[in-house]
């Protein structure tokens, strides 16, 4: 099975930080979009297999799910259930319409088959992201890969719903139970305030990044260092005879989870005279099939502010016809 090597901020030695957190979004990972899905099996037997164990590993979360003390924590983690409950039969739905000679099968649920392992909010999290949020991401771009391109535009219709449900549950987890796990600096704290953000759903930008008519767009990360176990360069791709658009770029640091490491500089905070450089970019890579990006391409002008920090490039591409 051939599996892209494109990564983001691949780094050998982690310090206790949230650098695993900048892949946080499935469909920013062209290391995981773009994966053959060699292991799949279209039929009827293996589908209705993997919308069980997704079904199972749900079951299984909600049932050991940490204690909260705050007043309305019953209440928001059966919610959060019963949010992920209709996507899994969105899922059965939708795989029904798009292959009817199978018969995808509804098998009821039942907690008495688990035992009660209640798990802390470390736990929680990686159960929550591997063991529910990521089987259901692996079905969605395996199942709706195929099929008629009415079943094709599901996938990313269906991916930006678990995307905003994703970060919902960890904004209320963050919220209501354990405010403290790392996951929070990204999902529930503002990342220059470090104040708590407002729900989610009343925010504009949710909408605007996994909103359903958003056009699908990927990221790219390149640190801009000498040294180091960092990839110091990233070749982003187009299949299907499409080429890269360059929707934005800029050089700089916007957070402090991504290119982390034991670098020269060491000061990770926050730029915020950040470098717009899309017209660098796309000169280079606008209208290719593919374009390898380092921070080279990036004029020594625009490189000059936040000289103490260590930066990074950030592009965000499509790929159209």
């Amino acid at each position: 099975m051939k599996i892209s090597t494109f990564f983001f901020a691949t780094i050998a030695q982690f310090r206790p930080s949230l650098a695993k957190e900048s892949a946080r979004i499935f469909i920013d990972e062209e290391s995981f979009m773009n994966t053959d899905n060699t292991n799949f099996k279209l039929e009827e037997e293996y589908l209705n297999d993997q919308l069980a164990e997704i079904r199972d590993s749900r079951t299984k979360l909600i049932f050991d799910f940490p204690p909260s003390h705050h007043k309305r924590g019953e209440i928001v983690k059966n919610k959060i259930n019963d949010q992920f409950e209709r996507l899994e039969n969105r899922l059965r739905n939708q795989t029904e319409k798009c292959f009817r000679d199978f018969n995808i099968v509804s098998i009821p649920e039942s907690s008495d088959a688990y035992a009660g392992n209640q798990l802390t909010s470390g736990t929680m999290y990686n159960r929550f992201q591997s063991g529910v949020a990521r089987k259901m991401a692996v079905y969605i771009r395996q199942v709706f890969s195929t099929g008629s391109q009415r079943c094709t535009k599901q996938q990313v219709i269906l991916m930006r719903r678990l995307e905003r449900l994703r970060l919902i549950t960890l904004w209320h987890y963050c919220h209501k139970f354990d405010s403290t796990v790392a996951q929070c600096s990204w999902a529930y704290l503002d990342e220059k305030t470090n104040q708590p953000r407002v729900h989610p759903r009343n925010q504009t930008w949710i909408d605007q990044k996994f909103g359903r008519n958003t056009p699908f767009q990927q990221r790219a990360v390149v640190c801009d260092i000498d040294t180091g176990a960092n990839d110091i360069e990233q070749t982003i791709s187009c299949k299907d005879n499409k080429k890269l658009v360059i929707n934005s770029a800029f050089f700089g640091r916007q957070n402090v989870h991504e290119c982390l490491g034991d670098f020269q500089k060491g000061d990770f905070s926050v730029c915020e005279h950040e470098e717009d450089v899309k017209s660098s970019i796309a000169s280079e890579c606008e209208n290719q099939a593919n374009c390898t990006l380092t921070t080279d391409l990036i004029p020594e002008e625009n490189k000059i502010f936040c000289e103490e920090s260590e930066n990074y490039l950030l592009v965000h591409y499509s790929c159209e016809e």
